[in-house]
């Protein structure tokens, strides 16, 4: 007996399939459903020679679909079934109820997000391992067109050229509409439902539009009470040292960068010079009122260690002399909430920075990544680290402007400067 199921996790999921069904159906006087004996409703459709055939939209209560001896079911939109919402639950349901009358099940799903545990993802592996008896039709846009990186800096003539692979024989899709509303969009949006590219991470860090209006012409003068943020690498990575005052405005220090050929090749042998690097934070120890510094301690612990010696303040206890402090942004329940801080100030327009095109660049190139993978996206509660993206772009000195707010957020007050008396008693 056919019995089709068209599933998604709410109600209104489901019309993206069934309102095409019905449509299909009804028009031209309904004459698609009298040639196939359909009696096509707006929730469910049965066959009028056979009592019992039918087919319906379902909706994530997984539990009261459990056994029912279904032949074929939709998965729809799979890149929005998530544990959270049950559509995890609703898939393996749907899938075990086909399987048992040896039936079939299709899944239609956009490009997603990379580590959510969502069914989508989980499909795409099955994929890869080339399991017996799944098919799978998909285009995926090459990263370059005709020897030219995909991205958002590419000429529009790239954009179309790859959303002409993208949408192939899709004659009907605008593409010179969807080439004009890319700089308008978010970069990873694009990837994702324009160029069929599964991403990591939760889309870009920072709005970088608002990134621009905070930058400022502000001067941080000697003497300033600052929190320092040190992330560093060997080679491979980038080197910053960054500062940011009480008030929350950031700017960079010193940097290194692994230098590139005239054609644009990295320099081989190349590794950070960790004296200079040294001189640096003394430089800046000298010139400025650090109250605190954060550093990362992998591949610099024993800098960190030498500099928290070397520059310990004045306080009678241990803990206020500490000025220099390992901060581990792989301890992820730590990092998040520093990350949290940090994009709380952008959103809120409380932080300003120097607009150096080094710190901007590496803000640009950090996503988000989901501290909980069950956390739900809208959930304002759900927590962030900042990660690369697939581009494998640097983000080294996002991460250092990340300690930098959190070291001038948390550092304690500045000692009253001595107060002097001056009498004229006597005179």
């Amino acid at each position: 007996m056919p019995w089709v199921q068209v599933g998604a996790v709410s109600e209104d999921q489901t019309d993206n399939t069934w309102s095409v069904v019905h449509y299909f159906l009804t028009e031209n006087d309904g004459r698609a459903a009298d040639e196939l004996r359909i009696d096509a409703g707006l929730t469910r459709c049965f066959l009028r020679d056979r009592p019992g055939a039918k087919c319906e939209p379902v909706t994530a209560a997984a539990g009261s679909r459990e056994g029912q001896p279904i032949t074929y079911a939709v998965l729809d939109e799979t890149h929005l079934w998530t544990p959270r919402n049950g559509g995890v639950k609703l898939a393996r349901t749907l899938r075990r109820d086909v399987a048992k009358m040896d039936g079939t099940s299709c899944e239609t799903t956009n490009a997603f997000q990379l580590g959510e545990g969502i069914v989508a993802e989980a499909s795409y592996v099955v994929v890869r391992a080339g399991v017996v008896g799944v098919f799978a039709d998909e285009v995926e846009v090459s990263r370059d067109v005709g020897g030219v990186a995909v991205s958002a800096d590419s000429p529009p003539e790239v954009w179309r050229q790859a959303l002409l692979v993208a949408y192939g024989d899709s004659w009907w899709s605008p593409i010179d509409r969807f080439v004009a509303e890319i700089p308008d969009m978010p970069w990873e949006d694009v990837c994702r439902f324009n160029f069929n590219w599964n991403m990591k991470g939760g889309g870009s860090a920072v709005d970088m539009h608002r990134w621009g209006q905070l930058a400022s012409t502000e001067t941080v003068d000697p003497g300033t009470r600052i929190g320092l943020g040190f992330d560093g690498s060997i080679s491979n990575d980038s080197t910053f040292l960054i500062g940011c005052t009480a008030t929350g405005h950031l700017f960079v220090i010193a940097g290194w960068e692994r230098p590139r050929h005239d054609d644009g090749r990295p320099v081989k042998e190349w590794r950070v010079p960790r004296l200079e690097v040294g001189n640096a934070v003394r430089a800046a120890f000298d010139t400025y009122d650090v109250g605190r510094m954060y550093g990362d301690p992998p591949k610099w612990s024993t800098e960190l260690e030498t500099w928290a010696e070397e520059f310990r303040g004045p306080g009678k206890t241990d803990e206020s002399r500490e000025r220099v402090l390992t901060f581990d942004t792989a301890a992820t329940s730590k990092m998040c909430k520093a990350v949290d801080r940090f994009l709380t100030a952008v959103r809120g327009s409380t932080l300003t920075h120097s607009g150096d095109a080094r710190l901007s660049a590496h803000v640009a190139a950090a996503h988000l990544q989901k501290v909980r993978e069950k956390a739900d996206d809208d959930d304002q509660r759900t927590m962030y680290v900042i990660v690369k993206g697939d581009d494998g772009r640097k983000i080294d000195a996002a991460v250092a402007a990340v300690l930098a707010y959190e070291a001038a957020m948390t550092m304690p007050l500045a000692a009253p400067k001595p107060m002097i008396l001056v009498s004229s008693y006597g005179r």
